[in-house]
């Protein structure tokens, strides 16, 4: 299973791009402005009344629905799907293929482009039917907080303005909508908690896969924005200890 690599970047919710939900879904209520009282404050609900205004994904959706996003490919024509926008094929077929990007004969790279532009089209309309994706991560735990019955994560993608890439194209990330409800993995049951923190100390890694909705292309960022649904922690073993929900 391969891992998405993580990184971190700053992002103005004012840009974000609304999209267009389910007619008959009710949004929740959105806050409001005049009651922040500096730019923070500010910034934090425009980010909430964006999210707020997002499409949502169904929690109940079957694990068989979700496809695994595991090359950055597969991000690019997601986002390309997603953003509604003419497609620029010369740009993107320098991250869609290694033939045409390593060419160097003008005369090829066009034919190359000429077969190339029916492919990304496909691709790009099976991508928009695939809003329920998954994404592994390796992570760490802290140590268990007896407060809150859970074990706080260390630097994670989704939390706060973070995103995930892959190498394979990195101009185009996942940026997730609802990141911040996912900080700690609450662990009530005292007999699983006491083996994660044993495998903790012991400085064994986790894999994190996120079961996500993609929402709406975040057209100022090159961003995938997703919701994400739940999270499964497994053991090093693949087998599943707890779920983030």
């Amino acid at each position: 299973m391969k891992k998405a690599l993580i990184s971190f970047v700053a992002v103005c919710a004012a840009s974000l791009t609304i999209g267009c939900g389910d007619k008959n879904q009710t949004p929740k209520s959105v806050p409001s402005i005049s009651g922040a009282t500096n730019s923070e404050s500010v910034n934090e609900v425009l980010k909430t009344a964006v999210a707020s205004a997002l499409p949502k994904g169904d929690r109940a959706t079957p694990d068989n629905a979700f496809i695994e996003i595991n090359s950055g490919k597969q991000v690019m024509m997601a986002y390309l799907a997603f953003a509604k926008l003419p497609i620029d094929y010369k740009k993107v077929a320098e991250d869609y293929s290694p033939e045409f990007s390593n060419a160097l004969d003008e005369f090829r790279k066009n034919d190359l482009l000429k077969a190339l532009q029916p492919r990304i089209d496909s691709d790009v309309k099976v991508a928009e039917s695939q809003r329920y994706v998954k994404l592994s991560f390796d992570a760490a735990l802290k140590g268990y907080d007896f407060d809150s019955k859970g074990f706080p994560l260390y630097s994670i993608p989704w939390d706060g303005d973070g995103y995930t890439y892959f190498s394979d194209a990195q101009t185009y990330r996942v940026s997730y909508s609802n990141g911040g409800n996912f900080k700690s993995v609450v662990v009530p049951d005292e007999v699983l908690a006491r083996k994660m923190e044993e495998m903790r100390s012991k400085f064994q890694s986790f894999n994190f896969v996120v079961y996500a909705f993609i929402q709406d292309a975040d057209v100022g960022n090159n961003a995938l924005k997703v919701e994400i649904l739940r999270i499964d922690v497994l053991d090093r073993n693949d087998r599943k200890l707890v779920t983030m929900q």
